[in-house]
């Protein structure tokens, strides 16, 4: 029932099927003809758009005009009505902003049924956690949902690894559950692996050819052309030359297809090969850019100059002169003469650009590139290179003013981006680890101790913390309790627990009221310091994105992927990593309180990082909901006092649709779940509804308060899942590392042949007279009957 709840609404605008007509385009020379949908905008559209961007001639404020330009830059339908939320398939989304647009909603969509069906099977541990009290008791109800709550505490010298787990008037050993649990995880990870993997090697190939086949556009017809030589001896007549050689390239490809080479197209009598056009890009030493500022500079002159704002118009006026004197340093006269950066071809149909793409095909690996044949390569005889054809962008995926970057330049930039990347996440990651060091300090859960050395000897406060034993301070009448003082009486109220306290008013009121006063702070500071990690990660995620830019990318799918990536690697990092760093006490390096998946280790790390999740589920989507409720009361307040019509249609632009923000989101939300879900399964619960409020947040948002996003590619979707497959071994070793604790989470040795294999190492690892203490405690772990299913499942990743 819970899983139909959740999955369902995802299929309540994903069932429609793509519109299909029958196409015919051509020209005097030759036609191409198919069945299938034509991408397209209207062209009433396009025009109206344009007309109402151009210079503004009357710069009064028209409220009309702007409200039209508003419904114009919007994912409007080809009508010019405004989408509905559910009665727009989640195919047609392909229609707003391209595939990659309709293959992201639809990777929510699995992520979020993946998450569902893992939340099932898993809730189980989260049930009997609950029921536990072996988890030290910090005063946060989080960290009772742990697996380190699993069991309750054992008295009379009973040992803790056999300890009982108590449901009602039944009690059973811990054993016979942590063997379960170690399943029904093994299967989660088998249902998210299955999943992701259909959608990365099934889904985003099919829906790439489909989109290809089904939608015409330019690009089915263009090709892109990199490693150029810049210079050859005839440099006027570039574009002649160019074009004479892919005509020779296409024959070749034809010939190399009638032999049967390429099999998977259809064969068919075709024209001669044919050239439609050959667009060279050259180096303009970067006027593009200067020229598109310079722009933006006279606009907002002419705004300030409306408003009668002196002071700014001088100001601006300034700025353009400085620009027109870098622009008159640049580059200048033949235009027919200056250096080629890159070329865009557009042949005259699609089976010769997909021949031309596999004729080319080793040219995209470097190595390859080198050895690449004589006949294609283009330059002066003699000096011919080699040359990389691929399938070009969309016209509205590429950002002009950076074609004329040389490639060189843009490899410096992505290096120094890099390293300031690398910089910003330490600076990020110092300011969480002081943050959290802090509200480390503000909790003695390591010094709490059962007097176990299977369940304490991972432990290691700090030096000025005295030892609390939990079992014996339980003993201890409130009589006794009134006498302590200091350290101990902190003592025999940790023993109590945050719950026996507080329900208990002699403990509540009087002998621990101090107590009570440092563990409601520490619990303070342990929340807010999971507000300020969200919080620095949303600062710098707009810090990460201006470094991106600044790589001066060829297209837009290049930047958000950018974007996507270096975004999620510091959230990842500031969120997951640096908390378990800070608590971890090993590698000579850290110096945290636990070496290993303690008790105690649920209640600080295991607990933040509920808490994290908590945050981040219901924070994201909200503040992007937030921005745009934000906008629309500005439209309301601010539109009567406008004074320039410019203005007016800034405030009735949308923003754009993040979409690498929302890709990074996503992939720091399964990174964080992949880590610790094994340990805290509620986490999975969460992932689900951030995955299902997610979706229909961000599609409400994309169709009424975005502007009109470019026409995405594959890219994004194919990277973002093929780094989803990596946090399925990732989860396999923190799972291994908390399913094998003999104290918190203990399980009996596997039986069988592998148990045999197990004993038959061990022995002979202690007979060979060396140490290996490591090697023979990683195999018991591995081998335990908790463990041996997820070892297997890491094995064949």
């Amino acid at each position: 029932a819970v899983a139909t709840f959740m999955a369902v609404p995802y299929f309540l605008c994903g069932c429609g099927r793509r519109p299909s007509e029958e196409f015919e385009c051509g020209d005097d020379e030759g036609q191409v003809r198919g069945t299938g949908s034509i991408k397209k905008v209207d062209s009433n559209l396009v025009s109206e758009l344009h007309k109402a961007r151009e210079k503004v001639t009357d710069p009064t404020p028209n409220l009309k005009k702007a409200q039209e330009f508003l419904r114009l830059t919007s994912c409007v339908d080809e009508e010019g009505q405004w989408r509905g939320l559910f009665s727009t398939s989640i195919y047609a989304m392909s229609d707003v902003g391209g595939i990659g647009i309709e293959l992201y909603f639809r990777l929510l969509r699995v992520l979020g049924i993946a998450f569902t069906f893992m939340a099932i099977l898993t809730q189980p541990i989260t049930f009997f956690s609950w029921n536990g009290n072996f988890v030290p008791d910090t005063g946060t109800v989080l960290s009772k949902i742990t697996i380190g709550n699993l069991g309750r505490v054992a008295h009379g010298g009973v040992p803790q690894e056999n300890r009982l787990v108590v449901i009602g008037c039944q009690a059973e050993d811990i054993k016979v559950f942590t063997k379960i649990f170690g399943y029904l995880d093994a299967l989660s990870v088998v249902v998210f692996f299955c999943m992701v993997g259909y959608f990365r090697f099934k889904v985003v190939p099919t829906e790439a050819r489909k989109d290809i086949e089904d939608n015409l556009t330019v690009a089915d017809f263009s090709l892109e052309v990199e490693g150029l030589p810049r210079f050859i001896s005839d440099q006027a007549t570039y574009a002649s030359k160019l074009k004479e050689h892919f005509l020779k390239r296409m024959e070749a490809a034809r010939e190399h297809d009638n032999k049967g080479f390429l099999t998977a197209l259809p064969h068919e009598e075709l024209d001669p090969p044919r050239v439609v056009e050959v667009a060279l890009t050259r180096d303009y030493g970067k006027k593009l850019g200067m020229i598109k500022h310079r722009a933006k500079l006279n606009r907002l002159k002419e705004i300030a100059e409306q408003k009668d704002d002196e002071k700014a118009a001088k100001k601006l006026e300034k700025q353009i002169e400085k620009a027109t004197k870098r622009l008159g340093k640049k580059a200048s006269g033949d235009e027919l003469e200056l250096p080629v950066v890159r070329a865009h071809v557009i042949v005259g149909t699609i089976k010769d650009a997909k021949l031309l793409q596999v004729h080319y095909r080793f040219a995209n690996f470097g190595i390859l590139r080198c050895c690449q044949k004589r006949a294609q390569r283009f330059g002066d005889e003699g000096k011919e290179r080699p040359i990389r054809v691929q399938r070009a962008p969309e016209p509205s995926n590429i950002i002009a003013e950076n074609q004329d970057v040389p490639k060189i330049e843009r490899r410096v930039r992505r290096a120094v981006m890099s390293l300031l990347w690398l910089a910003a996440v330490a600076i990020s990651a110092g300011l969480i680890y002081v943050t959290s060091s802090r509200a480390r300090a503000s909790n003695s859960a390591a010094s709490m101790v059962l007097g176990s050395p299977t369940c304490d000897s991972g432990s290691f406060p700090a030096p000025d913390v005295p030892e609390c034993n939990v079992l014996n301070m339980t003993a201890i009448t409130n009589e006794v309790g009134r006498s302590l003082t200091g350290a101990d009486r902190d003592c025999f109220c940790t023993s109590k627990g945050y719950a026996g306290v507080l329900q208990e008013a002699e403990l509540r009121d009087d002998i621990c009221r101090d107590w009570v006063t440092n563990a409601v702070k520490g619990v303070a500071i342990g929340v807010l310091s999971s507000v300020i990690v969200v919080s620095l990660n949303a600062v710098f995620r707009q810090i990460i994105i201006l470094f991106a830019e600044w790589e001066r990318p060829l297209s837009v799918s290049y930047l958000e992927s950018s974007k996507m990536v270096k975004v999620f690697g510091s959230q990842f990092i500031n969120t997951a990593l640096i908390l378990l760093a800070i608590n971890y006490n090993g590698a000579a390096i850290f110096n945290g309180d636990y070496s290993d998946f303690e008790r105690g280790w649920y209640a600080i790390v295991g607990a933040a990082m509920v808490t994290n999740m908590l945050i981040n589920c219901l924070c994201g989507s909200f503040a992007y909901l937030g921005a745009a409720a934000l906008q629309m009361v500005m439209r309301c307040c601010c539109r009567r006092r406008i004074k320039h019509q410019e203005e007016l249609l800034d405030l009735y632009t949308n923003a754009p649709f993040d979409i690498s923000s929302r890709y990074a989101a996503v992939l720091m939300t399964c990174y964080c779940t992949a880590v610790y879900s094994a340990g805290m399964p509620i986490i999975l619960v969460f992932a689900a509804v951030f995955m299902f409020i997610t979706y229909w947040c961000d599609k409400a948002l994309l169709l009424w308060a975005s502007s009109r996003p470019p026409f995405y590619d594959i890219s994004m979707p194919k990277k973002a899942s093929t780094i989803l497959l990596f946090a399925v071994p990732l989860h396999l070793i923190f799972a291994l590392g908390m399913y094998s604790h003999l104290c918190t989470f203990p399980s009996e040795p596997l039986g069988g042949t592998l148990a045999s294999v197990s004993s038959s190492y061990t022995a002979s690892a202690g007979s060979g007279g060396v140490t290996v203490a490591g090697q023979t405690d990683f195999i018991q772990r591995v081998t335990l009957e908790s463990t041996w299913v997820l070892f297997i499942l890491l094995i064949l990743c």
